[in-house]
């Protein structure tokens, strides 16, 4: 294996699918339209700059630990909420029992 900068060089094409937890820090007052470029990437949708704060700032791999370092890119899918199709589909219902209590 090659080390290339942070990413490593194989012969053969790896996927990598990472999952680490966080919490939303703070979100961007101000949204970046598309076309813009912020660092190496360009936006193709608005987008708001998010601050996580991560749950551990090592990821594992082949029984090694290895450190997230400033510059590397990620992409992210967040979680606002978490509610099961039944509550999504009876949440007016429920919502009018609580307020007749």
């Amino acid at each position: 294996m090659e080390n290339v900068g942070d990413t490593y060089k194989t012969s053969r094409l790896v996927m990598v699918v990472l999952v680490l937890g966080g919490i939303v820090a703070s979100v961007g007052r101000t949204v970046w339209t598309p076309g813009e470029k912020i660092g190496p990437l360009i936006t193709h949708e608005p987008v708001y700059r998010i601050d996580v704060r991560l749950d551990r700032q090592t990821v594992g791999s082949g029984g090694k630990e290895f450190p997230l370092r400033p510059g590397m890119l990620a992409s992210a899918d967040i979680l606002l909420e978490k509610r099961t199709v039944f509550e999504w589909v009876f949440e007016p219902v429920l919502m009018l029992r609580e307020r007749l209590r």
